[in-house]
């Protein structure tokens, strides 16, 4: 149960650029440099009325027997509902404080030319500067958590204070990465050698995540402890939470994350190498790889842990560092590496026909499918992060695309109905259609119930043991039996799950969308028309299948569990005068 927030948001950013062309013989020069003054205000409170979480632990404690029964699929609601019935919560949060001011820089400068050696090579070379500082709060109301490197020992540290374990901190509680140079290299070139024509294209560039530095401080340097109150706690046989007292005074350190002061925000190169040749004055084909290697991605832990077995009602207790609470740590370190292979055949627009065709192979595996912290997933063994090296959350396999547009063969330029209001009323409607199809994208199977975690901020980052293939066919089983859920099993009670992240194929996807389209000009030189156009989306209405349970345990195990919009129909018209 919960309410909506009251917040209020007011985000400025000041710039000020410029640019400068200078064309000089074969070269063209482009130089120029921007300047940012970005302001995030924050009026708001994450959780101030707090969060209780039931999971069933405490009533599966107190049988009629006298002895704990373990939880199951079929006992684990009965237990959350009893739990919430006696007021006995699992777990509580809450969060609220003082209002946010962020205040940082962004400097830009670049030159790049663009030089026609000859008719048939031009080369383009290039070199871009980026420097984002951290953002400071105007009333230096932020704080970090300052952690040795064993993560055995952890304090609190404010703006310019001095970190038992990494020294003096800058006002913005994170130091500056400004070494981020990147380069654009590329060419474009015409072998007399090769008929028919062919272009053989190539580049190299990298890209700098700099905004990183702001959803940090918002997410995990904001709201927290000494300025505000921050509470992540957890019941335990010394400490009974309850629904009249879930926040009970504590003197241990209660802030919910930190960031590494030596952050390095993430960054991208991207290289391609690619040919395009044409056949005829109609038809082009292109063939295309490109590859991508991220480094510095984000890695979010949860440090603070109970050794894997304890027993729920002595996790508190037994935490790696007791004298705070369990907590998420965001640092870079992480890497990926995609490649891919695109074919992408096109015939121009002629005789009212216009058709293109694409299809890309492509593999990407990393150990954190994020750049800047969006929707991570924590890493399940604290230090051990070779083990989270998988398939991509985003990774694709196969996806193929048809697009083609045909104009209807009346009116103008045409044998049929070409005079007259027969012109107007059926000449120059236009079909269209979007034809895409795609393997799914991975899924894993975590543990789920009191299996999870410990309650120790690594919930639902915790994977099963891999028994055998989980994958049934190349678009997976029923809706009912996707993939094969005996291909998992739960680990020992102190071991961690050795299933690779991504191991099971996500549903297939098809979609197909058309449209009909016209345009009707009138008026003085055709100044006004009415556009009118007609959509369908998923013309087949073909389900399309966007949730799959990977929840071990969980009754709907294997299942599809949604699926997108079916078909749907629509007309706009839309008069321009």
């Amino acid at each position: 149960m919960n309410d909506p927030l009251p917040s209020l948001v007011r985000n400025q950013t000041f710039r000020l650029g410029d640019s400068l062309k200078w064309v000089h013989g074969k070269h063209t020069m482009t130089f120029g440099g921007e300047v940012r003054r970005i302001q995030l205000n924050s009026e708001s409170n994450p959780q101030p009325r707090g969060l209780f979480n039931f999971t069933g632990v405490l009533t599966s404690q107190l049988t009629a027997t006298g002895q704990p029964v373990p939880l199951s699929p079929q006992t684990e609601p009965f237990y959350e509902i009893a739990d919430f019935l006696l007021g006995l919560p699992y777990s509580t949060t809450v969060q609220f404080g003082p209002n946010i001011y962020l205040r940082s820089w962004d400097f830009i400068t670049y030159a790049q030319d663009d030089w026609r050696v000859n008719k048939q090579l031009t080369l383009l070379f290039g070199l871009r500067y980026e420097a984002a500082t951290p953002p400071v709060e105007e009333n230096n109301q932020i704080a970090n958590l300052d952690l040795n490197s064993t993560a055995t020992q952890v304090d609190v540290v404010t703006p310019g204070g001095l970190g038992t374990f990494n020294g003096r901190y800058p006002q913005a509680l994170v130091h500056g990465d400004y070494g981020n140079w990147a380069p654009r290299i590329g060419f474009a070139w015409v072998p007399k050698m090769i008929k028919p024509k062919t272009v053989v294209r190539g580049g190299y560039s990298i890209f700098y995540n700099e905004a990183i530095y702001n959803t940090l401080a918002q997410q995990y340097l904001a709201y927290e402890p000494p300025f505000a109150a921050s509470e992540n706690l957890i019941t335990s046989g010394t400490q009974v939470l309850t629904l009249q007292n879930g926040f009970p005074t504590s003197s241990i350190i209660s802030n919910k994350g930190g960031v590494n002061p030596f952050y390095k925000n993430g960054n991208a190169q991207i290289w391609t190498l690619g040919t395009e040749t044409s056949f005829s004055q109609n038809w082009i084909l292109d063939l295309t790889y490109t590859g991508t290697k991220g480094t510095n991605l984000d890695l979010l832990r949860a440090p603070n842990r109970a050794p894997l077995g304890t027993s729920p009602l002595n996790t508190q207790n037994a935490l790696q560092i007791p004298n705070a609470n369990s907590f998420y740590f965001d640092q870079s370190g992480a890497n990926s590496i995609y490649n891919a292979l695109q074919v992408r055949l096109v015939h121009r627009f002629t005789k009212g026909v216009s058709v293109q065709a694409f299809y890309t192979f492509a593999k990407s595996l990393d150990n954190a499918s994020t750049i800047g912290g969006t929707t991570p997933i924590v890493v399940q063994q604290d230090g051990n992060f070779a083990a989270e090296r998988g398939l991509s959350s985003f990774d694709v396999r196969h996806q193929a695309r048809l697009l083609t547009l045909y104009e209807l063969p009346f009116g103008e330029h045409h044998r049929r109905l070409n005079r007259g209001w027969a012109l107007h009323a059926f000449g120059n409607w236009r079909l269209q259609n979007i034809v895409t199809w795609q393997t799914g994208t991975p899924v894993t199977a975590y543990l789920g119930g009191t299996a999870s975690d410990n309650g120790t901020g690594a919930s639902f980052s915790l994977r099963a043991d891999q028994v055998g293939n989980p994958n049934v066919g190349i678009c997976g089983g029923s809706p009912l039996n996707f993939f094969n859920t005996a291909a998992f099993a739960t680990p020992a009670p102190t071991t961690y799950g050795d299933e690779h992240r991504g191991s099971i194929e996500g549903p297939c996807k098809f979609s197909w969308n058309a449209s009909l389209a016209k345009s009707f000009r009138f008026g003085p030189q055709e100044r006004h028309h009415f556009d009118v156009r007609g959509e369908v989306q998923n013309l087949s209405n073909t389900p399309s299948f966007s949730g799959l349970s990977g929840t071990l345990g969980s009754s709907s195990f294997g299942r599809v569990t949604s699926a997108g919009s079916m078909r749907t129909m629509d007309v706009m018209i839309r008069y321009n005068f």
